[in-house]
């Protein structure tokens, strides 16, 4: 038979079939409208027309498609499909991708739609291209933490307190924070290494070799920037209070009257610490007593230690800076420096790190000189007016906004308050469930777990049982113990009080004498009163007995 014929009776055949499933589709149709439940439906239009049900099922789903989803046989809308696409995507931003189990919880909780493990599988897989990413930026451990609401509300109480004696404005609201510098084993450049716990970020050990400390106001100028960097204690005779340092300066071509003043410090580990910050903090309060004379200026930082030293706050208070710290563990969406400003540079150097490392594996480059360089150069250019004023709006610090600074505060721990049906809301608050669960889950965990201590041998093998035996026992004896401490305290300070009481008995009642009898010689004692005299007042003895106990 010719080809032709072949291929006019396979059109023929896939139309007869097409006919089939759309005359099944109509019937599903039909029945539902009877008040018949969908698989009662298929089940009775299957048995008709000689069909599976899960066929017909698929039929009536593609045929008649939902107004608000891809097809008919997708259980979410394209709306919730967007939502769940954003969640997973900020969350992948943040180096914390989802996994197929949270994934699948949270469109249950949401949606209340029970989808399959292998459904949600195919549906991440297909999507994966589009909600793969990382940064270096992670998530903060403590993000959860219930008391930052209460310390938020506590801050703007005292900030709105102060601000009715001293006005905030946009050229006296200043932000100041640090950012170190990083170089990897294998001579990677990296700003701002995260190493606490995503090691996987790094590709080697890192050696710091300074802090960038930056000074930004609210009208989006760069105040100030120092540069700490690292030295060794000097060994030469004459010089013990002294740093040795081998520091590179990369001079820019050309000096522009705009560029902020820039400075260099030394410390022994590269880090900030107090004594540095103090000098940091004096310098500023002169650059800005030249820039803005007789005008006080609020500078607000995060809870470092170094940021908190008493005596450089009460100094920097006398010459007009009000030294401010953000409530704890707030830094990443309360200060305006690591909203915006430090994310851009790192963005910046990230571009130009190929290069040099590239020009290092060929030529030797010095590492260290070209980082410095980079970040120099970079520093006046990435920061620019608009970036550091939005930074700022975004932060909520000023225009100051106690209510959108509190919004913030809750978003980060999970509670989310949804006002709007924008996707962007929608998808923030699918982020609120997610960490409401987690916080759920750790909740129910630690009351599944019993954390016991005790001593054990390390060359046998021990049961659960064996090992809550060791720590009752464990538990048993250390009450033991503190009960023996408490009854020697009680002990010993019977034996103090009734010392006491001795001492005093014994003391003798001649006027004015401090005298102790201790069981010497020559010392009279009262028979009827026990009251004890010294040698040197047996007149005052005479006098007691005859006055006190005479007839």
């Amino acid at each position: 038979m010719p080809h032709g014929g072949t291929k006019k009776r396979s059109y023929s055949v896939l139309s007869r079939r097409t006919e089939k499933t759309k005359d099944a589709a109509e019937r599903v149709r039909f029945k539902l409208s009877k008040g018949m439940n969908l698989k009662s439906a298929c089940a009775f239009v299957a048995r008709e027309k000689r069909m599976k049900a899960t066929a017909v099922r698929k039929a009536y789903q593609r045929c008649f498609s939902h107004p608000t989803k891809v097809h008919g046989g997708r259980l979410l809308t394209i709306e919730q499909e967007i939502i769940a696409k954003g969640m997973i995507l900020a969350f992948s931003g943040c180096n914390l991708p989802l996994t197929v189990q949270q994934v699948q919880e949270n469109i249950r909780v949401m949606y209340g739609v029970m989808m399959s493990k292998s459904t949600v599988y195919r549906w991440v897989d297909s999507i994966r291209d589009r909600v793969s990413k990382r940064k270096v930026k992670c998530l903060s451990q403590k993000r959860a933490d219930p008391y930052i609401v209460e310390e938020c509300a506590a801050f703007i109480a005292s900030l709105e307190e102060s601000m009715q004696h001293s006005k905030m404005m946009a050229h006296n609201c200043v932000n100041y924070d640090e950012t170190r510098l990083f170089v990897v084993s294998n001579e990677k450049v990296r700003l701002e290494r995260v190493d606490k716990n995503r090691n996987e970020l790094l590709s080697g050990k890192g050696e710091l070799i300074g802090t960038l400390v930056t000074f930004v106001s609210a009208d989006g100028l760069v105040l100030m920037s120092c540069y700490v960097l690292k030295g060794e204690k000097s060994q030469e005779t004459g010089f013990e209070g002294l740093v040795e340092v081998e520091f590179p300066i990369p001079l820019p071509e050309y000096e522009f009257r705009s560029h902020h003043p820039r400075f260099f410090a030394f410390s022994e580990t590269g880090y900030l610490c107090s004594t540095v910050n103090k000098c940091i903090i004096e310098k500023f309060s002169e650059i800005w007593a030249l820039r803005y004379p007789q005008l006080h200026c609020y500078v607000f930082s995060d809870q470092l230690a170094s940021h908190s030293n008493v005596e450089m706050v009460r100094n920097a208070y006398k010459q007009g800076i009000l030294l401010w710290s953000l409530p704890a563990n707030t830094s990443h969406f309360a200060q305006p420096l690591d909203d915006v400003c430090f994310g851009a540079l790192k963005q910046k150097i990230g571009q130009s790190a190929a290069e040099i490392e590239f020009r290092g594996a060929l030529v030797g480059l010095d590492i260290k000189a070209a980082l410095y360089s980079a970040v120099y150069e970079q520093e006046s250019s990435v920061w620019t007016p608009r970036m550091i004023t939005k930074a700022f709006a975004n932060t909520a610090l000023f225009p100051f906004n106690p209510k959108r600074l509190m919004t913030l505060a809750r978003q980060n721990i999970g509670i989310y308050e949804n006002t709007t049906l924008d996707l962007v809301d929608h998808a923030a608050s699918a982020m609120s469930e997610v960490l409401n669960a987690q916080i759920r889950e750790v909740t129910k965990q630690q009351t599944r777990v019993y954390r016991r201590r005790s001593l054990v041998s390390a060359k046998c093998l021990h049961s659960p049982e064996k090992l809550m035996s060791y720590h009752d026992v464990r538990e048993e004896k250390q009450r033991k113990r503190q009960k023996e401490q408490e009854e020697r305290r009680k002990e010993k300070s019977r034996q103090k009080e009734e010392k006491e009481k001795r001492k005093v008995k014994n003391t003798c009642l001649g006027e004015k004498c401090v005298r102790v009898h201790r069981g010497g010689k020559n010392w009279m004692v009262c028979a009827k009163c026990d009251g004890v005299f010294c040698p040197e007042h047996r007149r005052w003895f005479l006098q007691h007995v005859v006055k006190s106990h005479a007839r």
